[in-house]
């Protein structure tokens, strides 16, 4: 059987968010899944990965969870889709920002997604994302625990 469409959950994470002292790691989770005409899964994967995130600059370190969840997107992203593309994630600040909102942060990530989006437009593989419960979206979010921590 063909592929029709994939879904992707993702999930970030970042260890020691809050602290100034103890060095901070991010880690993205994915699971990716293929789906048939008929809408059945035909094929799934896991991804996980830990992310360092320096400031070139100044070298501090730029490791939040809202970048993170970003990483875990420019993760999906990069990898050369065919054919539909649903993105499911429990981020407010992803579906908001590429909902219309207006953003505020993390400025840089933001032009890599929308450029990634826009390959893929180019392409003519329609992309989608949308927003699940956080209840739903737990083993993308043990796989980015896991990653921010090893």
């Amino acid at each position: 059987m063909s592929v029709s469409y994939y879904k992707a959950r993702i999930d970030g994470s970042c260890t020691n968010n809050n602290s100034r002292t103890e060095p901070r790691t991010m880690g993205i989770g994915v699971i990716l899944s293929a789906f048939n005409e008929k809408g059945k899964r035909i094929k799934d994967a896991q991804q996980s990965k830990q992310i360092r995130d320096t400031d070139l600059l100044d070298g501090r370190q730029l490791c939040t969870n809202n970048r993170a969840e970003m990483y875990a997107l420019l993760h999906v992203l990069s990898i050369p889709f065919e054919h539909r593309l649903i993105v499911e994630s429990d981020s407010l600040l992803l579906i908001g920002g590429l909902s219309g909102n207006k953003r505020n942060s993390n400025l840089d990530l933001w032009s890599q997604i929308d450029y990634g989006i826009e390959l893929l437009e180019r392409k003519g593989v329609p992309f989608h994302i949308r927003k699940i419960r956080r209840s739903s979206n737990t083993q993308a979010d043990r796989l980015a625990r896991d990653a921010s921590r090893s």
